[in-house]
């Protein structure tokens, strides 16, 4: 092969390899929104607890997929510019698809590859040509041209079942592979189509092939109707060179509208009414229940409602933000009873005969998307409790809506989301003043005293919570920046006290010296070093950091000659002590004392000696982990087990160290069980540990990459993803989901 040739093969290649790692990358980064949303719509609880479990799966196992994708990716295209050989023989132990054990495993991706093949026919039998020519002639089947779709998919195949999922995961990670790499090729081969023909390579080619679904013929190169077809779809190539790879191509999955969920719900709720009617207790109440209601609307605001079924934990009166009471898990369930002996107070009073069955969906709709709040693992407790007092308000709203339930944009469903979003985002349970609990205590206060609710009235609610969290954002972010100069502060002394520790260690050597010189390179030498570094940035090249270093090799220097029981002469002590005085001295003038003791303890011959190092071990420079200890992840053990890494582990570190920026789930333990979300805030590159905040940008948390890493692993956190669907809409689904188990048992 000429050298020129493989050159431009080589640097091809290079391209290739580049631009579909860099697809598979971004496959991953957006997979964990796929798979959540797929979560979302899943048709029960056990096909929605698989893309759960998928979500972490993904993420423990990029680093391992995509790192041996490009390595077998390099070799391939290598062993083509190194001299292209035969194709493949059916059978073959690396490369056919043939002995593929799961049938349908192997037809998808089958399927992928000869999809490609057939959309880009035209390019990839010019550039065999074009190859061909290159290569002296020799023939390159478009089977054999590198990077070709079959070789691609050949590729994946091995590392994709690495992935421990089921079919149905499985599936939508081959399709979301189509989109981010296998929709790159195209581009590709066309790039270096073009660039052969700037060459002078077959230039005037024009090759008509036959569409294997029976379509008509198609120069080389040119568009294929296919793609346009998917372009006007939203699921070809974004069309922009500065895109991401799969830009445009969205993977979402079929969701019920909000209409379907509500009448699936509807005819389970009458399945199971109908299964509970000869099971269910009658009601206990201290006086009893008679259907003296005119209609529901006058049931609910019967005083007996709240007297017979009260809140366990009162409505906040006092100031803003001032915590009544602590809520534990067993509390919760408390208030979790009480709302739903309400709803069965207001269905008795109505009369179960006269209750019409539109308005008794909605009473147990509501209730249970009363209940998911209560279930919501990150919203604090305290803000749970104050969102329940509004149960017998939004049940009222909601009767006297008619598109409560099915309209994102009714204003008192929006205020009431909003309001979760906020609870989850901007409420310290340890300091409820500090956030955005005052707010949404003054907003169910409001809503609870105001006998008329109007649109404006949600409307204007929803302002003044938008108010207060722009305030809050940019008070977290002074906070972050607060908390980050700190902890880069804490960063920059901890390594300036290892590069001294080395250095004094470098000085002494191995000799030794009286224990009044160790104790002045240890301590009043030691700091000078120290802040002589956090002033110059490190720097170890500048003159100041060499004067200083001359100067503590003279005091060792002095310090042996006088260990042999040699007096210094005056000359030598005198210069020893201005060089002291000018370096040390400058800098911490306090320790001029500490210099004139030890330089006056070269006088005299001392009784013994000691070892010229060494400066005792900081603890800040190998701490595993700081948390901070009123967060879920400060009642967790912080320090890292003394273990070896894991290899997959040490991977996903690797991955961690560009998320600088995300936001994480910390899993809490015990009997509450709470969650807290974390910000990744900061990767220091040299230690390559993790500043962890909370969402007023106070530090949570200090551990090591691999530490982290492994408790992800451990299910003890998780990556936090934003969801893309309203609190109403996806607790519709999966209430849904939670009847169809319990009526179908």
């Amino acid at each position: 092969m000429h050298t020129n040739s493989k050159k431009i093969l080589l640097e091809w290649e290079e391209e290739v390899t580049q631009t579909l790692v860099q697809g598979f990358r971004h496959l991953f980064e957006s997979s964990s929104q796929v798979l959540l949303e797929f979560a979302d719509a899943a048709e029960n609880n056990r096909v929605q607890r698989l893309f759960f479990d998928a979500q972490r799966e993904f993420y423990l196992k990029e680093e391992t997929i995509v790192n041996e994708f490009e390595r077998s990716l390099r070799e391939n295209l290598l062993s083509f510019a190194s001299g292209p050989k035969g194709a493949t023989k059916p059978g073959s132990d690396t490369l056919s698809l043939v002995e593929v054990d799961d049938y349908e495993r192997s037809l998808a991706l089958e399927t992928i590859a000869k999809r490609t093949t057939d959309r880009q026919s035209g390019l990839l039998n010019a550039l065999s040509q074009r190859l061909s020519a290159l290569l002296g002639g020799q023939p390159i089947p478009p089977d054999q041209v590198p990077a070709n779709p079959l070789q691609v998919i050949r590729l994946f195949d091995p590392v994709s079942r690495k992935l421990d999922v089921e079919k149905e995961v499985r599936l939508v990670f081959y399709t979301l592979f189509d989109r981010y790499v296998m929709s790159q090729l195209g581009d590709l081969y066309d790039a270096f189509n073009q660039r052969l023909i700037d060459l002078g390579i077959l230039p005037n080619l024009r090759f008509e092939y036959q569409r294997s679904d029976g379509g008509g013929s198609q120069r080389a190169g040119a568009d294929d109707s296919d793609a346009d077809a998917d372009e006007q779809a939203g699921t070809g190539p974004a069309g922009r060179a500065d895109a991401p790879p799969g830009a445009g191509q969205r993977l979402r999955p079929s969701t019920p509208t909000s209409q379907e969920t509500l009448s699936a719900i509807s005819s389970l709720l009458m399945a199971k009414r109908q299964q509970q009617a000869t099971i269910e207790p009658p009601l206990q109440t201290s006086v009893p229940i008679v259907p003296t209601a005119a209609n529901v609307n006058e049931a609910i605001g019967d005083d007996i409602v709240l007297r017979e079924a009260p809140n366990p934990i009162p409505l906040p009166t006092g100031q803003p933000g001032h915590k009544v009471v602590a809520v534990d898990a067993e509390l919760l369930v408390k208030v979790k009873q009480a709302l739903e002996r309400q709803r069965k107070i207001i269905k008795n009073l109505v009369g179960r005969d006269k209750l019409d069955r539109r308005e008794e969906d909605v009473i147990d709709i509501v209730g249970m998307l009363f209940e998911a709040m209560l279930n919501e693992k990150l919203l604090p407790n305290s803000v749970k409790t104050l969102l329940s007092h509004l149960h017998t308000r939004y049940l009222k709203i909601a009767v006297q809506s008619e598109d409560f339930l099915d309209n994102n944009q009714h204003p008192a469903r929006a205020l009431f989301e909003r309001m979760l979003d906020a609870g989850i985002r901007w409420v310290r349970e340890d300091n409820l003043r500090a956030g955005i609990y005052p707010q949404l205590q003054m907003i169910v206060t409001n809503i609870l005293r105001e006998e008329s609710l109007t649109d404006q009235f949600f409307n204007d609610q929803i302002a003044e919570l938008e108010k207060t969290e722009k305030r809050l954002e940019q008070q977290s972010g002074a906070a972050e920046e607060r908390t980050l100069e700190a902890e880069r502060g804490r960063a920059r002394l901890d390594e300036a006290k290892l590069i001294v520790k080395r250095t004094i260690d470098d000085i002494g050597g191995e000799v030794e010296v009286a224990p009044s010189v160790v104790t002045f390179l240890t301590t009043t030498y030691a700091d000078y070093l120290t802040l002589l570094l956090l002033r110059s940035d490190l720097d170890t090249e500048s003159t100041a950091w060499n004067t200083a270093y001359s100067v503590g090799e003279a005091l060792v220097a002095a310090a042996v000659y006088a260990a042999k029981g040699q007096a210094l002469g005056a000359n030598m002590r005198d210069d020893l002590t201005k060089r002291l005085k000018e370096s040390v001295g400058s800098l911490i003038p306090h320790h001029e004392q500490n210099i004139q003791r030890v330089i006056g303890s070269l006088e005299k011959t001392p009784e013994k000696t000691v070892p010229a190092v060494t400066v005792p071990e900081d603890t800040t420079t190998t701490a595993a982990a700081t948390t901070r200890a009123d967060s879920p992840a400060g009642r967790q053990t912080a320090e890292v087990p003394d273990e070896p890494v894991s290899d997959e582990d040490q991977k996903v570190a690797e991955k961690l160290m560009r998320e600088a920026g995300n936001w994480f789930v910390i899993q809490g333990k015990g009997e509450d069980n709470e969650e807290q979300a974390v910000k990744l805030l900061w990767v220091n590159p040299h230690t390559r540990n993790m500043l962890l905040v909370d969402q007023h940008g106070a530090k949570v948390a200090l551990m090591p990459a691999t530490a982290m890493a492994r408790k992800i692993r451990e299910g003890e956190v998780r990556p936090m993803e934003q969801e893309t669907s309203s609190f109403v809409a996806r607790s519709l689904r999966r209430i849904r989901r939670a009847l169809e188990d319990s009526v179908n048992g």
